[in-house]
């Protein structure tokens, strides 16, 4: 079986893929700038795994040149989440990384690079999202994103190398540090008030990261069927209000916070509401809904070491 590239493959949803790939009996070939903290030693020690420390471009894609390498999964990715970051940050973590991506799958002659975006690159208009959603970046992270989808298009049409586009809504999961489920996590279990923006009424659509990881899956198996350029939304099969989400993390954790709707509403904040209708039809793809990845949240986070 050929080998799978993951960028980013020791990060939150890279740990989690290269993990599904191991088990499903891929070859992977991870890259990173970051230690493997996330991965076992079943993992580490194997013959069927190799990890290439270092950033994103033309050195550490290199390696593939005497690789079995047919797929390019690309998760690597600047995210917003750390303060004081510039546009050159996000250019150089998003866009610069995917032009190097570019080159090493049209150097190695790749089947296919797969990419994971975000909703933030679609125009946020309180109504359900799908693939003929208008795009309009509202930031440096969600505009670099969309760079490189459009790069991706431009640059590998006419390499014969398919370019698939899966964009996410917020993800949850094991080894997820930041953002408001996380924080409701943590506030619940010390059994803290929660504060909820626009009253706890903005509907957010957030994906497990084993639900994410399995739509990739299911690009890979179906690539042979899909056209040389797709996008596909990705996310739970339901959407829940904010103070939903809190008074469901506070009931499986049976934590005495109060929960406490503020009226205060951050820029661009709208609801997520998410089609996977193409995803469903086309991958097979299963989507769970938001509550059940809620508990699958809860419970890896109350073993997480």
């Amino acid at each position: 079986m050929s080998a799978i590239v993951v960028t980013g493959a020791a990060g939150f949803l890279g740990s989690v893929l290269t993990e599904t790939l191991f088990s499903r009996g891929y070859e992977v070939i991870g890259i990173d700038r970051q230690d493997p903290r996330f991965l076992g030693p079943e993992i580490l020690n194997s013959n069927k795994v190799r990890l290439i420390k270092g950033e994103i471009n033309a050195g550490s894609l290199d390696s593939l040149k005497d690789s079995a390498a047919h797929v390019i999964v690309h998760l690597a990715a600047q995210q917003p989440s750390a303060s004081g970051l510039s546009y050159q940050d996000f250019y150089k973590g998003n866009v610069e990384s995917t032009q190097h991506v570019i080159a090493a799958a049209k150097k190695n002659k790749v089947k296919a690079v797969i990419y994971t975006s975000s909703t933030t690159v679609l125009l946020n208009h309180n109504k359900k999202m799908d693939e003929h959603t208008p795009c309009e970046p509202s930031n440096y992270y969600s505009l670099t994103k969309y760079i490189a989808e459009r790069m991706l298009q431009l640059e590998l049409k006419n390499a014969g190398i398919k370019t698939i586009v899966v964009r996410y809504p917020s993800l949850m999961g094991k080894h997820h540090h930041g953002g408001f489920v996380d924080t409701y996590y943590q506030l619940a279990k010390t059994g803290a008030d929660i504060e909820v923006f626009n009253n706890g009424q903005r509907l957010r659509n957030i994906l497990h990261a084993k639900s994410a990881v399995e739509i990739l899956m299911k690009v890979i198996q179906n690539l042979d069927g899909l056209k040389d350029y797709e996008t596909f939304m990705a996310g739970s099969k339901d959407s829940l209000t904010t103070a939903d989400i809190a008074r469901t993390i506070k009931d499986l954790l049976k934590s005495s916070s109060r929960i406490v709707p503020v009226d205060k509403s951050p820029a661009g904040d709208g609801d997520i509401i998410v089609d996977t209708s193409k995803a469903q039809r086309s991958l097979g793809f299963v989507p769970i809904s938001v509550a059940e990845g809620l508990k699958m949240f809860v419970v890896e986070k109350n073993n997480e070491v």
